[in-house]
């Protein structure tokens, strides 16, 4: 009995023996990990970064996730960019450690190249100095703690920092697919488009078919546009910016509105401002040239925008005679019973419904008499186009315009 109570002491003090020395080996290890580590904080309590690049001192805040320039301009942020340098800080590893170094100047650590401070938590400075001879990461001391530390090329984002990099560099921030609705103002003249479905409208000053294929350019280059440079502490109604003579933009959408200015052109760029950022900026001016601005240019240049997949029935009156078909479905009827193609049929529709325009104008009345008359039907109704002498057109849904045609209105379709 004796024994087996001594067998039972001796083989809980071994296990406890054993795992004393695994929990301390695990400490241990955890601490060497943490030596390891750069920096150690919860990045959802950060609020702030301060940075130093080349002595010059900026501060960055975070508010809702937004990241903006507080000092010494004001701004919006680059969000990516800092999160990724937040990143860096809380990944990177210390690949070495000099515990007895030169000169700091020697390593570029007095003066540092760049100098971090975190808001929020409890984090010490960091300096950032030279890259490393191999250029496979760089040298840094960490406030309190001893030796220059090499970092590998996990703190790539810390070592080279560049200012015009940690500024919001879009010039406009929008979701193109989002957009719903645009104004843009020129010498006085003001025009906005809507997107209504799959297709965009001229709604203001008047209704018209716009070229939805022309906006969406338009928006994917905006979209594309980047800062070039800054004009700070410059005012925005400063004349030699060229606004007042310039192209307004206002941005309408899904939680988005943007407005924008577009002024005179300064070399290979071109003076831009939004409202929602105080600095005067300059883009790059030749995809701003390269796209349509004008209503001349925006209108559709085709006779409607309607689909022509989505016509049920139509009839087509000219020369006297009269044409007319119905998608039952499966296939075209014509009105005499006979099987139309449905290849041929929206063939026939584009020959009418997307006619190609010269021009238009605006004109309550009709030039005369038709010479034919088109009438069709969608899920959406009914709608008319009416053909007059001298290739001009009039669509009974926009009886405030009257279009000029590249040619006349198309002949009766041939069915074999």
């Amino acid at each position: 009995m004796k024994r087996m109570v001594m067998a039972a002491v001796v083989l809980i003090a071994v296990v406890g023996a054993a795992w004393y020395f695994q929990r301390k080996d695990e400490n241990i290890e955890r601490e060497e990990r943490a030596e390891a580590r750069l920096l150690s904080f919860s990045d959802r309590d950060v609020v702030g970064l301060d940075v130093q690049i080349d002595g010059a001192d900026w501060r960055f805040v975070r508010e809702e996730d937004v990241w903006r320039v507080v000092e010494p301009v004001q701004d919006l942020a680059d969000g990516t960019n800092l999160s990724d340098m937040l990143a860096a800080m809380q990944r990177s590893r210390v690949t070495d450690v000099i515990e007895d170094p030169a000169e700091l100047s020697s390593y570029g650590l007095d003066p540092a190249k760049a100098i971090y401070q975190v808001a929020g938590p409890e984090v010490p400075e960091l300096r950032i100095g030279n890259p490393l001879p191999t250029a496979a990461g760089g040298y840094a001391v960490v406030e309190g703690r001893d030796g220059v530390l090499t970092l590998g090329l996990q703190a790539f984002p810390l070592l080279e920092p560049k200012l015009d990099q940690l500024r919001d560099t879009r010039v406009l921030d929008i979701n193109r697919s989002e957009v719903e609705r645009f104004t843009l103002t020129e010498g006085g003249d003001s025009f906005t488009m809507a997107r209504e479905g799959d297709v965009w409208w001229v709604v203001e000053p008047f209704r018209m078919p716009a070229s939805s294929a022309r906006i969406e350019r338009l928006l994917a280059t905006l979209d594309s546009l980047a800062v070039s440079g800054y004009r700070d502490g410059m005012a925005a109604d400063d004349a030699s910016f060229g606004f007042d003579d310039g192209l307004a933009l206002s941005v309408q959408g899904k939680g988005l509105e943007r407005e924008l200015r577009i002024g005179a052109v300064e070399g290979v760029d071109r003076y831009v401002h939004r409202a929602d950022r105080p600095s005067v900026m300059l883009t790059e001016a030749a995809p701003l040239a390269s796209v349509a601005t004008s209503l001349d240019k925006l209108g559709n240049n085709r006779l409607t925008n309607v689909n022509r997949y989505q016509v049920t029935r139509f009839s087509y009156d000219k020369g006297g005679a009269n044409f007319s078909a119905e998608n039952n479905g499966d296939a075209w009827v014509t009105g005499d019973g006979r099987s139309w193609a449905a290849e041929d049929a929206a063939g026939f529709l584009v020959k009418l419904l997307e006619a190609p325009v010269k021009g238009w104008k605006l004109s309550n009345q009709a030039p005369g008499a038709a010479i034919a008359s088109f009438e069709f039907e969608t899920a959406d109704g009914k709608d008319r186009v009416d053909f007059y002498g001298g290739d001009r057109a009039r669509v009974a849904s926009l009886p405030h315009l009257t279009y000029q045609m590249r040619a006349a209105p198309a002949s009766f379709p041939e069915i074999e």
